[in-house]
């Protein structure tokens, strides 16, 4: 969570307050309802063709004018990971990103729910 709020609240727009929203997140894969939660923030936004590579130990999306070491997604990632789910950035509508971690859902895939 700190690495997500810390994100939002950094790439946030020159000039304009952050605004950031943590929410639960719900999806359904193979008829099993999964939960999660989602960081929303309105900032510089992720373009989709670095949306994996930020995930990736040392990558950045951004050059060196911004201060961090390019880890901090991929903790996130491995987190989610040894905690049986995963972690993806979708664009927010209307502008910046949203952030998902997603536990448990490996766990669960292929499992019928509890009757």
């Amino acid at each position: 969570m700190y690495n997500l709020i810390a994100n939002a609240l950094k790439f946030h727009l020159a000039g304009k307050v952050p605004e950031i929203e943590i929410a639960p997140f719900h999806l359904t894969e193979e008829t099993i309802p999964l939960a999660g939660i989602v960081v929303r923030d309105r900032g510089i936004g992720v373009e989709p063709d670095q949306a994996q590579r930020i995930f990736q130990l040392f990558q950045r999306a951004v050059g060196r004018e911004v201060s961090g070491t390019g880890a901090g997604l991929a903790i996130v990632q491995q987190i989610a990971h040894r905690h049986g789910g995963r972690a993806w950035v979708q664009p927010r509508e209307g502008g910046g990103s949203e952030f998902v971690l997603l536990f448990g859902s490996q766990s669960v895939i292929g499992k019928k729910p509890a009757s």
